[in-house]
C-alpha cells in the first residue's frame, strides 16, 4: 500500500464558472472551514489566436485574460466573507493540463470541481471529457459536484 498523507490542508477548486460553480464554492468553503484547509480556486482558460497576438504584440492582457480575472475575483471572494484562507489564480493552457498542473504546484490535497452532469451516448453514460481527464491523472483525490446536489450548506454544516 502507498503512503498516505495524513489530513487534508490544501484543497484545490477548479472552477469554470459553470452553473454548479456556486454550489461547488459552497461546499468547498465548508470542508475548507470545517478541515482548517488553505483553498487555492483557479480558472483554466485558453487564449484564442486573436487574443493571443494582442498579448504578444502590445505586450498587455487580452480582454479574456481581464475578464476571466475580473470573474475569479468576484467568484473567490465570497471566501474571503466566510472566513476561509484562499487564494485564486488564472491557469493558462489547456483545462486538465492546466489544471493538474496547479495541482501538483499547489500539493493539492484534493481536487474538487463542479460538473454539469452526465451525457448519454453509445449506450452508456458518459462525463465530460475534461472532467474525466482530471478524474483519471489527478495526484489526489477527486471531488466532483453536480448540478443536481442539494443547495444550502452553510459552514456549520446545516441545510
Amino acid at each position: 500500500m502507498g503512503n498516505v498523507k495524513a489530513g487534508i490542508s490544501t484543497i484545490l477548486l477548479a472552477t469554470g464558472f459553470l452553473q454548479s460553480s456556486r454550489l461547488s464554492l459552497d461546499y468547498v468553503l465548508f470542508l475548507a472551514h470545517r478541515l482548517g484547509a488553505h483553498l487555492v480556486i483557479i480558472n483554466a482558460f485558453e487564449l484564442g489566436p486573436a487574443a493571443s497576438n494582442v498579448e504578444v504584440v502590445h505586450q498587455v492582457p487580452s480582454r479574456t485574460r481581464k475578464e476571466a480575472a475580473a470573474r475569479l475575483q468576484a467568484f473567490a471572494a465570497g471566501s474571503a466573507r466566510a472566513g476561509v484562507d484562499a487564494d485564486w489564480m488564472l491557469v493558462q493552457g489547456s483545462v486538465p493540463d492546466a489544471v493538474l498542473e496547479a495541482a501538483i504546484k499547489f500539493k493539492a490535497d484534493l481536487l474538487v470541481m463542479g460538473t454539469q452532469g452526465v451525457h448519454r451516448g453509445l449506450g452508456h453514460l458518459l462525463i465530460g471529457s475534461n472532467t474525466e481527464a482530471l478524474m483519471l491523472h489527478s495526484p489526489c483525490p477527486t471531488l466532483t459536484i453536480g448540478p443536481h446536489v442539494l443547495a444550502g450548506v452553510n459552514l456549520d454544516g446545516h441545510r
